[in-house]
């Protein structure tokens, strides 16, 4: 006899990325108990638990159908287990993945190189490896990202360096040396490995993204899930609350925090190289002769004294005026806005 899990069936026609090989609800069972070392009721426990949440996503009823993740799911489930086991409650190790997405899939992309499952993308940083650092904030307000992470380089001394905070490190080689044999045998499609992480290249890697000449924010598109709908402009948020209170390079003001001016930099490093989900966000600004938001963003992080990931010419980030942070701040409420009465717009549709 079937069990609930085997018999519900994935969602159908949700837009949430379905990238094939799928592995069964039972081999994915097996992982989590490999991976934790855990006994495999708390295993079982632990996930009807993320399911209630729903996490990664709801899952839909589909009569006679087996329960079948795709990478994206089985990754997510994998790394909320994994931090999970690090004494993380499990509410919080969900939040953490949730919030910090881009950086765990490329480094499960750079896992993938490393292991020769995935060619290597033709834009991925030289060096790149597959350790994320995890800097969590306990004491964050509702507005910041609960999270926020950096993708190492692979000659990054795994224990740790002075004047670093404390952080979670995950290797997300263990977790694609883990997943992958896997889900070739519970599919049985041992060429589909590589086409699955090459579409998550495409979507949360380094993969080329549509990024038109000016972007409006009444073309924004919010998808079902974090799986399938970058964080741009919740970062974006997070970034100018952050950066908006470091004091000015050279104003001879007290230093902020170690753990804020690294949260900013974190933030700062991905709104400057987006996943290609997310590339156009940085375009918004239809006005020509004027900066879009990315160049307001790098404004910020640059009298801030951050490290921006792109170097724009001064001249460009001169033209962002005296208040870049205000500017930033006023177009991100209007694209936010405009999502969310899309996104509003869209559900009552379907439940018309």
């Amino acid at each position: 006899m079937q069990s609930d899990h085997e018999r519900e069936g994935p969602g159908g026609g949700n837009g949430v990325a379905s990238m094939w090989p799928r592995m069964r609800y039972g081999d994915l069972e097996n992982v989590l108990v490999e991976l934790t070392g855990g006994d495999r009721r708390s295993v079982v426990g632990r996930f009807k638990k993320l399911r209630l949440m729903p996490f990664p996503d709801a899952i839909r009823l589909g009569t006679g159908n087996r329960v079948e993740y795709d990478l994206p799911r089985v990754m997510a489930l994998c790394t909320a287990f994994e931090i999970n086991a690090l004494l993380v409650p499990q509410s919080n190790a969900v939040g953490i993945v949730q919030s910090v997405w881009p950086e765990i899939v490329r480094g499960i992309l750079a896992g993938a190189v490393e292991r020769g499952i995935l060619p290597r993308p033709a834009s991925m940083p030289a060096g790149f490896s597959a350790v994320v650092a995890i800097l969590p904030d306990g004491f964050a307000s509702e507005s910041p990202a609960q999270a926020t992470a950096a993708n190492l380089p692979s000659q990054t001394h795994h224990d740790g360096e002075p004047g670093m905070v404390a952080e979670l490190r995950l290797d997300c080689g263990r977790l694609v040396e883990l997943v992958a044999p896997r889900l070739e045998s519970s599919s049985g499609d041992a060429a589909g490995a590589s086409a699955a992480f090459g579409d998550l290249d495409l979507s949360f890697g380094w993969g080329a993204g549509q990024v038109p000449h000016r972007a409006s924010v009444s073309d924004l598109f919010s998808g079902s899930s974090f799986l399938d709908r970058g964080p741009y402009l919740e970062r974006a948020a997070a970034f100018l609350k952050i950066a908006g209170k470091l004091p000015e390079v050279g104003d001879g003001s007290p230093q902020s925090s170690t753990r804020a001016r690294q949260a900013a930099q974190n933030l700062l490093d991905y709104l400057g190289r987006p996943s290609p989900i997310d590339a156009w966000k940085g375009e918004i600004g239809t006005r020509e002769g004027r900066p879009r938001l990315k160049h307001y963003l790098a404004a910020v992080g640059d009298r801030a004294g951050l490290a921006p990931p792109v170097q724009w010419p001064a001249t460009m980030l001169v033209t962002t005026g005296a208040s870049p942070c205000a500017r930033a701040r006023a177009m991100v409420r209007k694209a936010l806005r405009i999502e969310a009465e899309k996104r509003a717009g869209r559900h009552g549709a379907d439940a018309s």
